[in-house]
C-alpha cells in the first residue's frame, strides 16, 4: 500500500521527547506549511534521533521532510480515545528560508465506512468525509481521515466500504472548540487529508502488498 508524504515548511517548535522503541528515541516538532492563500497548516512530525540532532534548536529553520502519515489512538482531556495524526519522518533536509513550501501526500487504502456526504449551508458546496485504512505492515494499519469537495465528494459518496482508493492531496490542520462535560472549553486541532484527485483501484495487488 502507498503512504508517501513530502512537506517543506518552517519549524515552529523545539524538539520534544515523543517515545522510545527498541533502544531508539523519537522526538516531535511542528512544521508550518504555508498554502498559496497565505494560511498555514501546522503539521506534527515525529523523527528519530538518528536523523537529526535533537539538542539543537531548529525553530525558524526551513526543512523538508519525507515520510508517512500515521495514526495513533490516545486519551485526551475528556478521558476519551482520540485519533492522533502525525508525519513519521524517514528523511529530513535543511533548506534556505526562501525555499517554496510543499505539502503533498499520496495514499492507497480502503474506505472504512460509508462516506458522509453533505452540502455546506453558506457556499452550497458539496463535501464528503471519509476514513481510509492504509496498511503499514502485516500487523498495523493507519486510519486517515480525508475530506473531498465537489466532484470528488460526489464520486466517493457512491463508493461502498471496502473500496480501494488511490488518493492524492495535502495535509491540512484546522481548529475547533470542544466543550467538556464539566462545561469548560478547550481548543483542539484536527488534521486530515484534503483530497485533490482520486481513483478506485482493484484489490488484485493486495498479495503483492503483503
Amino acid at each position: 500500500m502507498t503512504n508517501k508524504v513530502t512537506i517543506i515548511g518552517e519549524v515552529t517548535s523545539p524538539f520534544q521527547y515523543s517515545h522510545s522503541s527498541h533502544y531508539e528515541t523519537f522526538y516531535g516538532f511542528t512544521l508550518a506549511v504555508r498554502r498559496n492563500s497565505g494560511a498555514c497548516d501546522f503539521i506534527p512530525v515525529v523523527i528519530s534521533e538518528y536523523l537529526i540532532d535533537a539538542t539543537k534548536d531548529m525553530t525558524g529553520k526551513t526543512v523538508e521532510v519525507i515520510g508517512q502519515f500515521r495514526s495513533l489512538n490516545v486519551h485526551g482531556e475528556d478521558k476519551r480515545s482520540h485519533l492522533k495524526l502525525y508525519v513519521f519522518a524517514q528523511g529530513v533536509w535543511i533548506h534556505r528560508p526562501d525555499k517554496r513550501n510543499i505539502n503533498s501526500i499520496s495514499l492507497d487504502g480502503y474506505i472504512c465506512r460509508q462516506p458522509f456526504h453533505r452540502i455546506t449551508h453558506m457556499s452550497q458546496r458539496e463535501i464528503a468525509d471519509v476514513i481510509l485504512a492504509v496498511k503499514r505492515d502485516l500487523r498495523r494499519t493507519d486510519y486517515i481521515p480525508c475530506i473531498c469537495w465537489g466532484g470528488n465528494a460526489r464520486f466517493i459518496s457512491d463508493c461502498e466500504p471496502g473500496t480501494r482508493i488511490q488518493a492524492h492531496g495535502r495535509i491540512q490542520s484546522r481548529e475547533y472548540i470542544k466543550k467538556l462535560e464539566d462545561g469548560t472549553e478547550i481548543t483542539r486541532t484536527v488534521h486530515e487529508v484534503s483530497i485533490g484527485a482520486m481513483e478506485t483501484a482493484s484489490n488484485e495487488g493486495d498479495k503483492d502488498d503483503k
